[in-house]
């Protein structure tokens, strides 16, 4: 059975241009637990589309000092997005500032919270 292009990141963490964790993201269930020090320790964050024929490109954050990186995604259901679907959104970002949203088109946005256009 052929399947679409699949929507989704898995997730690297770096210090001084190394990789020191790749996370499957959604397989690996309690990962920020499992990867607190990495993540504790890592100057970028780089989210990495799974598979071919994604939509996503790369996106990535600069970690310097003490700042804690924003990690997480949100599902949306048909009420909210006005399509009739639900839609998962990812954000990433820095702790105390505004998130970047990535929406299933690839397209992003900074904002507290994302719009659905």
């Amino acid at each position: 059975m052929a399947r679409g292009p699949v929507f989704g990141y898995d997730i690297e963490l770096e210090k001084n241009s190394a990789v020191t964790a790749e996370i499957n993201w959604g397989s690996d269930p309690g990962w920020m637990d499992t990867y607190a020090s990495e993540i504790g320790l890592a100057d970028l964050v780089r989210l990495v589309p799974k598979g071919p024929g994604s939509q996503l490109s790369e996106q990535y954050i600069t970690l310097t000092g003490a700042q804690d990186p924003i990690i997480f995604s949100r599902v949306y259901g048909a009420s909210v997005t006005g399509s009739g679907k639900q839609v998962r959104l990812y954000a990433l970002g820095i702790e105390g500032q505004t998130p970047m949203w990535i929406h299933p088109d690839g397209s992003t946005e900074v904002a507290d919270e994302p719009s659905f256009i």
